[in-house]
């Protein structure tokens, strides 16, 4: 295979970029809010050597079991977080050590960790998980599960958003039974799923196939939690159902994942008519 074959950008890199840019973003966002501030050492670490490294190397995995999938994503991933991490180090000097040496090694030391999360499950997805993948498949066909695993084969795209949407409402369910105080959950509602959610909708939107059910199962799970947090327990302890709140909690992820749908599919629809020849009448 050629080289310009290995290293091609798409579609898929386009999504997963984008998908990890807003993770990225997401996380440091979250560390700026600490108490600590994002110069604590305890914060800095914790951003720049375990949530960025874990974004990176999930988003490089999913690239990586696409048909699409090429080395440019990773190295690209490798590339923007070195960049956002020197960016942060300039910003926050506090955080990094002040000797000249111990600051090279570092640097050395995040860039081979930020390359090892990058390629290692890349390529584990690539070439491993891609072939079990493919036998699993042959032996279902000779199962009852035949059907939904040729849905699930046909539909690559749209197997991802829901497995996508089971994940965020797992994490989602997870944030609200160990948050006492309801800040995490607030924050949760208000920006990290709305922007999960406009990256699903968008790539459900683009993909043919029944992709309309994507924004209804995100905003019936998202319904079904809120009401828990704002309906139910309140009603449990005596109080009044708070339906401000519900509302303020609920609207935005609702509204960007109807939104990011119908845009989407409207991209769609339209090149599809431009690819269809003129008709002769």
């Amino acid at each position: 295979m050629a080289t310009r074959d290995w290293l091609t950008w798409n579609r898929t890199h386009t999504i997963g970029a984008v998908s990890f840019a807003a993770y990225a973003l997401m996380a440091l966002g979250i560390a700026s809010l600490s108490v600590a501030g994002i110069s604590s050492q305890q914060v800095w670490d914790g951003l720049t050597l375990l949530w960025w490294p874990i974004g990176l190397a999930v988003t490089s995995l999913l690239v990586g079991l696409t048909a699409a999938g090429s080395l440019a994503f990773p190295l690209a991933g490798t590339t923007a977080l070195v960049a956002m991490f020197l960016v942060l180090a300039l910003a926050a000097p506090n955080a990094m050590p002040a000797e000249a040496p111990t600051v090279f090694l570092r640097i050395v030391l995040t860039v081979a960790l930020y390359t090892a999360a990058a390629f290692l499950p890349y390529l584990a997805g690539r070439l491993l998980i891609r072939r079990v993948a493919a036998t699993t498949y042959r032996r279902l066909l000779r199962t009852p599960l035949a059907r939904p695993a040729r849905w699930m084969a046909a539909r690559p795209a749209l197997t991802g958003c829901w497995i996508a949407c089971i994940i965020l409402f797992a994490l989602e369910t997870y944030i609200h039974c160990v948050d006492y105080v309801g800040f995490a959950t607030v924050l949760s509602h208000t920006v990290l799923l709305p922007v999960a959610m406009l990256i699903v909708n968008a790539v459900a939107g683009s993909t043919d196939g029944p992709g309309h059910w994507i924004p209804v199962a995100c905003i019936a799970g998202d319904a079904v939690l809120v009401t828990e947090t704002t309906v139910i327990l309140q009603l449990l302890h005596g109080h009044d159902p708070q339906w401000d709140a519900f509302a303020m909690l609920l609207l935005p992820a609702a509204v960007v994942s109807v939104v990011a749908y119908l845009v989407s599919a409207g991209i769609r629809l339209r090149r599809h008519h431009r690819r269809e020849p003129a008709r002769i009448h």
